[in-house]
């Protein structure tokens, strides 16, 4: 059989209770005046009481001075512990902290406002790692790599199908086409779609499209079914395009200049990796300058395309 012994509540010691005066004096942090009457003495433990003393500080409505005192056995010379500014039973206190994620109510987000994600969100994926080589943390910034996450393959194909599945957007481009075979409108460099702002996401295909005369291979490869868009840099700065959401092998070949034969590569690229045959490149965009995208197919390949420019 068990048996449960009752915890025993602390006595009072009486010396340490009569050090009033000694708790009252350890209170230096605030003028005399800000300290109220005595209020109680409590046992926290053998020879150990907290006194509790009336605040007056402004803005502390029912808050108390706390003292905690002791002394060894056998002396009745008593120390000071701790002092604190505690919260009373009827204290002025500030709202519990709600996290910013369950306090956000429909309506308090406008246009431009931006949200943290969270920790675990699987649209964003580690960034640039710091090296061990000092040549590299100089130029890391410069590169573009100073961003702790940026959005996984995941994430841009969530994007990408937002867009495609919603009504509006910075850009929203959809070409609905006649016959399977029609050619879409921006199959030529002469007719290229002009797309603008710092932000576009939009879904098209190059089903039917051509490869004219004079169009240069891009990628390292001659492709065969491309499409043409031209967009002017607002800003210089670190410039992406990606096909990911794509569901062919896609080119991808951004070029300045006026006549589809006399163009000048800016970058190109055939897949992001061996697993993955949409396209991915980026370079230093300079502002006012007017660049031409084009986007084809491996060996010709067409159909659906998903492209994000950012």
């Amino acid at each position: 059989m068990t048996t449960r012994t009752a915890a025993r509540a602390p006595r009072l010691d009486q010396v340490c209770a009569d050090a009033v005066g000694v708790a009252r004096g350890a209170i230096t942090e605030v003028d005399p005046a800000d300290i109220g009457e005595h209020l109680e003495a409590v046992a926290e433990g053998d020879r150990v009481v907290t006194h509790f003393f009336e605040s007056h500080l402004a803005g502390y409505r029912g808050w108390r001075w706390a003292v905690t005192v002791t002394r060894v056995p056998r002396s009745r010379h008593v120390t000071v512990c701790e002092t604190v500014l505690l919260p009373g039973p009827d204290a002025l206190l500030a709202p519990s902290w709600v996290p910013w994620n369950e306090r956000l109510q429909p309506g308090d987000l406008g246009v431009g406002d931006l949200m943290p994600t969270a920790p675990d969100d699987d649209r964003l994926t580690q960034g640039y790692v710091l090296s061990d080589d000092a040549a590299v943390e100089e130029v890391s910034w410069e590169l573009g790599l100073g961003r702790s996450r940026v959005m996984s393959r995941e994430g841009r194909i969530d994007t990408a199908q937002r867009w495609y599945d919603g009504d509006s957007g910075p850009i929203s481009l959809h070409l609905v086409l006649g016959a399977a075979d029609s050619v879409p409108p921006n199959d030529s460099f002469a007719n290229r779609i002009t797309l603008t702002g710092p932000s576009i996401t939009l879904t098209a295909s190059n089903k039917g499209a051509t490869k004219e005369a004079g169009e240069p291979n891009h990628g390292g490869n001659i492709g065969g079914k491309s499409i043409w868009y031209t967009w002017t840099a607002p800003t210089s700065g670190k410039l992406t395009i990606d096909t990911a959401g794509s569901n062919f092998d896609t080119l991808l070949g951004v070029y300045t200049g006026t006549s589809v034969s006399a163009l000048t590569l800016a970058a190109s690229n055939d897949d992001v990796s061996s697993l993955d045959h949409t396209s991915y490149l980026s370079f230093n965009a300079i502002a006012g300058q007017t660049y031409h995208i084009r986007i084809d197919g491996y060996n010709g390949a067409q159909g659906s395309i998903v492209m994000t420019l950012s």
